[in-house]
């Protein structure tokens, strides 16, 4: 890779190139999205992807690592004046999805993804999670290329002393901490929205049923006014009583007739 290749310095890891779309940097036409990566283990190094291109991916091509020109957030960018594409490809295997066992026939965790440099392709650290071994909290931890010992088609065999002394990736969890941030602050604004929305239907709800019940209290007040009235004629005329049934004139009151009856005194 010439020293005018522009790429950028920071780590890279396996699982952000994963599905990334290359891109011809001198027509700027996409050539397919990477599909895999292919590991040189002996020197630990990505000496070669391949992307899928085509109706359901049916046409691969291979590159050289010594390709890339510029690796950026949403595409990858290849040279092709020193290859168009090779259907074969350099290197072995992904080592992701393969079991990580010590050299104490303890079974580990599981290899995950990796870090890669970008200048070289170089392996900075392969990233294996514990599922709590140990006592261990869950998260990815890095194992340092020189401590495989052994590769086989499924397993991959790590020295004891390395898998213990394995330092947590820490950015990785930065990053989990920043989307479970960026959840809860998604979440908090639906929840307000929400909050707000219910807020907005209750104060209509609230006015509505003030409204009902103002309006039932002025027809009630409306009609008492109007038996009060009812009431007030008939007590102002009698002649209206009289003609009354029977039923409807309210009988006297026994003790007041007996105090409105004068007894002639005995001689």
């Amino acid at each position: 890779m010439n020293a005018q290749t522009a790429i950028a310095s920071t780590v890279l890891k396996q699982s952000g190139l994963n599905h990334l779309p290359i891109m011809n940097q001198d027509n700027a036409e996409e050539l397919g999205k990477i599909s895999h990566l292919w590991l040189n283990l002996d020197t630990h190094k990505v000496e070669s992807l391949t992307c899928k291109a085509g109706m359901l991916g049916r046409k691969t091509y291979t590159f050289k690592w010594s390709q890339i020109g510029t690796i950026g957030k949403d595409s990858l960018m290849i040279s092709l004046s020193e290859n168009p594409g090779a259907e074969t490809h350099e290197g072995t295997t992904e080592l992701v999805g393969y079991e990580l066992w010590t050299d104490a026939g303890i079974q580990v965790g599981v290899i995950d993804d990796y870090l890669i440099n970008p200048l070289n392709g170089e392996i900075i650290a392969y990233l294996f999670d514990t599922n709590g071994w140990l006592g261990t909290l869950d998260g990815q931890f890095q194992l340092p290329p020189t401590a495989i010992a052994s590769v086989g088609s499924k397993r991959v065999i790590a020295s004891m002393g390395a898998v213990r002394d394995a330092e947590e990736w820490t950015v990785g969890l930065t990053e989990n901490m920043k989307q479970a941030k960026g959840r809860f602050s998604s979440l908090s604004a639906q929840f307000q929205e929400k909050g707000q929305q219910l807020s907005e239907q209750a104060k209509t709800q609230l006015t509505e049923v003030s409204g009902q019940l103002q309006e039932k209290g002025q027809q009630l007040g409306a009609t008492v006014q109007a038996k009060a009235s009812e009431a007030q004629t008939l007590l102002n005329r009698p002649e209206q009583v009289a003609s009354l049934p029977e039923s409807d004139v309210p009988s006297p009151d026994p003790e007041q007739t007996a105090t409105s009856v004068n007894v002639p005194p005995q001689s």
